[in-house]
């Protein structure tokens, strides 16, 4: 990305998992700071740039060391599926490492055994969800986002996050936040 403010230029880059919003604005915010520290350096400057060596601390801080822009991922899980879903997730996770989007995503197809686990059909009869909600409530593993979901049934992900929300407000769900590195 890059973003020019008066005589100044800033070049930076990002992974297209960062929110491109948090980036223009940090990067506008380290402009701002820039020019009121420096501004009147450049009317007789060198090109000497190690008189710029002590802002380096302040782009650190601005940019929190790189993960500003670091998205969290919630992905939805259905609390039937939460005890067998800790035990594999503990499996995946190896011991004082983090568990990535990435390790979520190359197991959401296997097919656990306990995956066949289901809600009791009651909650249809009775009125609490549809038949569609039902099913999408047994996609909500905790190995598939919102979007993967809405992707796999070909339906807009917005239909499935009202979903998710009335799935969320019986208390059916838990979130696992995933940080995206």
């Amino acid at each position: 990305m890059l973003l020019t403010k008066g005589d100044i230029l800033i070049a930076s880059a990002f992974d297209n998992i960062d929110d491109n919003k948090i980036v223009h604005e940090a990067l506008d915010n380290l402009v701002n700071r820039f020019n009121v520290r420096y501004g009147k350096v450049f009317e007789n400057w060198n090109t000497n740039i190690n008189i710029f060596l002590d802002f380096k601390e302040t782009i650190d801080k601005i940019l929190k060391n790189g993960t500003i822009a670091e998205i969290t991922i919630r992905i939805p899980l259905l609390k039937v599926f939460r005890r067998q879903f800790k035990r594999t997730f503990n499996l995946l996770s190896k011991k004082d490492l983090i568990v990535s989007e990435n390790d979520l995503m190359t197991n959401r197809e296997k097919n656990f055994e306990w995956l066949s686990k289901r809600l009791p059909k009651q909650v249809i009869t009775q009125g609490f969800l549809n038949a569609k909600e039902y099913e999408i409530a047994h996609m909500m593993n905790g190995f598939r986002t919102v979007e993967q979901i809405a992707e796999e049934l070909g339906m807009p992900a917005r239909e499935v996050q009202k979903i998710l929300y009335h799935l969320n407000s019986l208390g059916l769900l838990k979130f696992i936040d995933v940080d995206v590195v």
